[in-house]
This record gives C-alpha cells, sequence and structure tokens, in this order.
C-alpha cells in the first residue's frame, strides 16, 4: 500500500502505453524482445503479453481491493497520479484483450507472430565448438532461424502455468527443447523444472 501499488499502477499504464489495439487480433505489444536473446524486435512475444496480462489484471485487483478496503490510502495515490477509474477499466479491457500467437492445427503457441515462419536452425551441421552460436555468426543470421538461447515459451509455461493445459505444456515443451542451445546457463534450470512437471523425470 506504501509504494506498491503506485508502481504496479504506473507501470500497468506503461503496458497501456506501449501496447495497441490491431484489428483482427486484439491488444498487441509489437516490437519488443522477450527473454531469448537469438530472436529480438519481434511482434507479440508470447511470455511478454502473458507477463502484461497477468500485471495489468493484478493492478486492476488491487485497485478495486484499495477501493473497498483502503481508500484513505487509495485517494491520495490517485490524486498524486492522476489516476481516472476509466484507466482502470482500460487495464481490464486490454489483459482480456491481450493477443497470444497461437497455431491451432499444430495445437502450439508460437514465441512470437513470425516465429514458426523463420527456418529451423541447421542444428546436425553446426559444430559442438560453434557453441555459444553468438561467438560464431553474426546476430542478423541467428535472428532469422527458429534457435533459442533462452527457453522463451517453456519460461512461460512455468511462470504462468495456470494458463496451459499439461497437454499443452507437454505438446510445446516437445517442441521448444529441441530449438533451446544451452548457450545460456538460465536456460536448464528452466527446462528441468518443466520438464519435471510433465512427467520427463529422466530429461530433467
Amino acid at each position: 500500500l506504501k509504494r506498491g501499488a503506485e508502481m504496479l499502477f504506473e507501470t500497468a499504464r506503461f503496458w497501456c502505453d506501449l501496447g495497441a489495439y490491431i484489428d483482427g487480433k486484439g491488444f498487441c505489444i509489437n516490437e519488443v524482445t522477450g527473454p531469448d536473446e537469438y530472436s529480438a524486435l519481434v511482434n507479440n512475444n508470447a511470455f511478454t503479453n502473458l507477463m502484461a496480462r497477468d500485471h495489468l489484471e493484478y493492478a486492476a485487483s488491487v485497485f478495486e481491493e484499495m477501493r473497498h478496503h483502503d481508500e484513505a490510502m487509495l485517494t491520495p495515490l490517485v490524486d498524486r497520479l492522476g489516476l481516472d477509474p476509466s484507466e482502470v477499466e482500460g487495464w481490464r479491457e486490454a489483459a482480456a484483450a491481450m493477443y497470444l500467437p497461437y497455431d491451432k492445427e499444430r495445437g502450439l503457441y508460437a514465441q512470437d507472430d513470425q516465429f514458426f515462419d523463420r527456418a529451423v536452425w541447421d542444428f546436425e551441421n553446426t559444430p559442438r565448438d560453434h557453441y555459444p552460436l553468438l561467438l560464431h555468426y553474426h546476430p542478423l543470421n541467428i535472428y532469422r532461424h527458429q534457435v533459442l538461447k533462452q527457453p522463451d515459451l517453456i519460461l512461460a509455461m512455468f511462470l504462468q502455468g495456470n494458463y496451459f493445459t499439461l497437454e499443452e505444456k507437454r505438446k510445446n515443451f516437445a517442441y521448444y527443447d529441441p530449438l533451446t542451445t544451452g548457450d545460456s546457463s538460465l536456460a536448464p534450470c528452466i527446462q528441468s523444472l518443466v520438464a519435471s512437471e510433465i512427467g520427463e523425470t529422466e530429461l530433467a
């Protein structure tokens, strides 16, 4: 109430300012880079959109909780921020309309809008001494391929696990895990946690 709500409201404003409603999709957040450093400046990074949606929902719920139970704290905060209740409704609407790229035919969430349009990296013909890839290949070459430094969508399934069914987690893990190079020390811990959750204990 003393500090967190103010940061939560201001950063909810940030997401609404950064994103936009796009016809045929909903609320989109374009030209961002998610956790995966081998993909840059993409539209609708699934991890980013899921986390932003959660943030917007939580900001709106905190505002409502304060309005009903802590109005003495809320009133001066609203005055200081110039916060109109219509903004809070906008947070809810953006969260509800948040776009997530999804391939219905394959049952796969795309890491971003164009991820499945890229060629898969030629792992078979990449020498082991050429990892980490970024030390041996130009970033623009890496960005044009399906290859991950961080398990971007897998991290989303871990942090926003309630959004995905167990079957969705299994299917998406099976797709994205082989594309993850291990070039980042932050990758295996997340891969291991999700592998354990979906029953891949040996792999975990």
